[in-house]
């Protein structure tokens, strides 16, 4: 074999080399991102403080909370849907956070840390 011929197979060897290690680092970082993009718009459903999932804070959320704190009505599913100060329940504090923002134009509830309330 000639020398121009070894260089030449060697220099092509070299390059299918770096680009399949190329492929594969790219196709393995596109996964990533795109099981990262896949997955947020589920990260991020409702309001916090939207007991009855309409996408606005209103007076029926506060009869939401009213009525399972005083009432033993059923509890938000999930639980961020009324626990608008971040404590992981549902109690007074809560329905005076989300009469303050309905009524008197306070912020609204925090965004939750670590659930699915994050708009």
């Amino acid at each position: 074999m000639s020398h121009k011929k070894l260089v030449y197979l060697l220099a092509v060897g070299i390059m299918f080399f770096i680009s399949s290690i190329l492929f594969s680092v790219l196709a393995v970082d596109s996964v990533k991102n795109m099981s990262a993009f896949v997955s947020a718009p589920q990260d991020c459903l409702w309001f916090v403080g939207d007991c009855n999932k309409s996408n606005s804070l209103s007076l029926p959320d506060i009869i939401c909370l009213v009525d399972h704190v005083f009432q033993g009505g059923p509890r938000p599913v999930p639980i961020c849907l009324g626990d608008c100060n971040n404590t992981n329940t549902i109690t007074l504090p809560d329905i005076i956070i989300l009469v303050g923002h309905v009524f008197r134009g306070q912020p609204k509830p925090p965004k939750d840390l670590d659930g699915e309330c994050c708009k």
